[in-house]
């Protein structure tokens, strides 16, 4: 009789947690959006941390979007069928070199961003593809065809309380950045026009190589000090 009870009870209890998991799974878009709000609260806050050093300040933030930003899906995004001319020796420098690049891209937005938060507005599921998109208000000027990458023209990207939609898709049980697109235009994508002018007059080396330079020099200059 023993026996029966506590089969009965180890049934119930098993049947309540896989109820609570199939909740947990029912609403991808409120789950997507629950991840990434601390995020960005965390980001924020060690941006603002008086007690933390510039250089503890940008390690600290490079390492939360390296986290949490799928550089690999933002470097096929940008760079496209255009990858079929670099060796595999040469994309994985490239991604490697892009990381950085877009890592100190994000941290000067985070420096110069004049909001107290960013405020999520919404989230949606895209069922179909798996993604879901979670779309901010918050951003910063930037004056439109203003140089970009190698002083190619950019589109206007950054205004002043641009929305900013964050795209991810869940892999191995964790939430990944997979785009960031302001205004509709596509960060990733909006370089990858950039690259194509770069290497319809030279080759993947040079690309690399110049990363690689703006990478140093960029790097060289802290924005938080």
């Amino acid at each position: 009789m023993r026996s029966g009870i506590r089969s009965l009870a180890v049934a119930a209890t098993l049947i309540h947690v896989i109820a609570r998991s199939a909740a947990a799974t029912e609403d991808p878009a409120a789950e997507a959006k629950a991840a990434l709000d601390p995020v960005f609260v965390e980001v924020f806050a060690t941006a603002r941390d008086e007690n933390l050093s510039a250089k503890a300040k940008r390690a600290l933030i490079e390492y939360e979007l390296g986290t949490w930003i799928d550089y690999g899906s933002m470097s096929n995004a940008a760079l496209g069928p255009r990858s079929e001319a670099f060796s595999k020796e040469q994309l994985a420098a490239f991604v490697q070199e892009f990381e950085r690049y877009l890592s100190d891209l994000f941290i000067r937005r985070i420096v110069r961003f004049r909001e107290k938060a960013i405020e999520i507005k919404q989230a949606t599921l895209d069922a179909k593809a798996g993604v879901v998109t979670i779309r901010t208000l918050g951003g910063v000027p930037l004056a439109t065809g203003s140089p970009g990458f190698l002083g190619v023209t950019t589109r206007r990207m950054w205004k002043e309380r641009a929305d900013v939609d964050y795209l991810v898709r869940q892999r191995s049980g964790e939430w990944r950045i997979i785009a960031i697109r302001i205004d509709g235009v596509d960060v990733a994508r909006n370089f990858g026009d950039q690259f194509q002018a770069v290497l319809e007059r030279s080759d993947p080396d040079a690309l690399i190589a110049e990363l690689r330079k703006r990478n140093a020099e960029r790097e060289a200059q802290n924005p938080f000090e």
